[in-house]
């Protein structure tokens, strides 16, 4: 990125709706890269009079946008093919910086130990053209950036009870998006998630979720949105003994089952354990038959049942062997 496209594609826009609402109390925190500290650029900074911190942002808790730029750079280092000009970078950074997953905004936003400054100011506070700033923001924002910045607005609690709605109400439900919340919060938290769903949306989570998804699908995911009566649950205790009960009792209710699959023992195993026993229970179950939980999931559930529960699985943090 050069300085004049970060001038035109950063400073200008978002300078604009954070000068709008903030005035003398916006504060700028630069970084190290070379084209963000170009006499360009500042001289633009001048000109606009805006007070900068006089020491870079290299902290990764404080500057979120180095977390995202890392995470491009990996994946552009895995490519099979790496860009072999300036075009083919910059193309593979675009389509990298899109293809961001929600989940790695999500872990970045919940690790975060501060909000940036703005975030302190009440975000439903109008400016004098009757918008808040979180509207002029999504007005000057497009894709993963956009929802970054708003996020980042957002106390994290509130964010995933609105990011819950979004994938309730919308055109179709989102049952990757409840999984992958609901199932990497510990109890108190979803308990915190779900009270926040009700005081903004006068309406439960258990109860969206129970109108807007049937059958075994709707089982699980009113498990996970609600406080696991397991002793166990979700806390951060290990057990192996159980972890072994566990794999067994998967697997006399999937593999080994003459007719079908009793369900409802996979449901209460994947929501009423915490994620290291479930990543124990799922390291027994591999031993006890040589392939991993997921072929048995793929070979004995089908339809959007199946995909809830590799989800489930996916956001345990379990790393394979490649």
């Amino acid at each position: 990125m050069t300085s004049q496209v970060y001038i035109e594609s950063i400073i200008r826009p978002i300078f604009h709706a954070l000068r709008a609402e903030l005035g003398d109390n916006l504060i700028f925190m630069d970084d190290n890269a070379r084209p963000h500290r170009g006499r360009t650029v500042q001289e633009v900074l001048e000109q606009g009079d805006i007070t900068r911190l006089d020491w870079p942002a290299n902290s990764p808790n404080m500057n979120p946008i180095e977390n995202m730029w890392e995470f491009v750079s990996r994946a552009i280092r895995k490519r099979m093919n790496p860009p072999q000009n300036a075009e083919e970078l910059t193309a593979a950074a675009i389509e990298e910086w899109n293809n961001i997953p929600q989940e790695t905004i999500n872990h970045l936003i919940v690790s975060m130990h501060r909000r940036v400054n703005i975030s302190k100011i009440t975000p439903n506070v109008d400016n004098e053209m009757g918008q808040d700033l979180i509207k002029e923001l999504k007005s000057e924002l497009r894709g993963n950036f956009e929802d970054l910045i708003i996020a980042l607005m957002t106390e994290p609690i509130e964010f995933q009870a609105k990011q819950l709605h979004k994938a309730i109400s919308g055109l179709g439900t989102d049952e990757s998006t409840i999984v992958e919340i609901l199932s990497v919060y510990d109890n108190e938290n979803v308990v915190k998630i779900a009270n926040e769903y009700e005081g903004l949306y006068q309406t439960s989570l258990e109860a969206d979720i129970k109108g807007d998804t049937s059958g075994t699908l709707k089982r699980l995911l009113v498990s996970l949105s609600t406080e696991s009566p397991g002793a166990t649950a979700r806390s951060d205790t290990v057990d192996k003994d159980a972890a072994f009960q566990d794999a067994q009792a998967l697997l006399q209710a999937g593999e080994l089952l003459f007719a079908g699959t009793d369900e409802s023992t996979f449901n209460q195993v994947m929501c009423q354990r915490n994620r290291p026993q479930l990543r124990l229970v799922f390291e027994e179950y591999e031993k006890l038959v040589g392939h991993p939980i997921e072929t048995a999931i793929e070979n004995e559930f089908s339809g959007t049942i199946k995909d809830a529960l590799l989800q489930l699985i996916e956001c345990q943090g379990i790393e394979r062997a490649t």
